[in-house]
């Protein structure tokens, strides 16, 4: 159980963390679930996540690793 979310935290649907995040709501549930299979653990109502501003720190800290690094 998560420890860190606040009792009256805002919540985010999947649209809203694609756009605060600047990625295709697809790719917030891709990334939802790799996060989920490394042992992060999300809120969730029935098989819908529910995002909260950490998990969206943690998804921008994902996409920070998919991007391609030029020297």
């Amino acid at each position: 159980m998560r420890r860190d979310i606040q009792l009256n935290e805002r919540a985010f649907s999947s649209k809203e963390v694609a756009e605060e995040v600047g990625i295709a709501t697809p790719t917030v549930r891709k990334y939802g679930q790799i996060l989920e299979r490394n042992g992060y653990e999300f809120l969730k109502d029935g098989d819908r996540r529910i995002f909260v501003q950490s998990d969206i720190g943690a998804l921008i800290a994902l996409r920070a690793t998919d991007k391609p690094r030029y020297s």
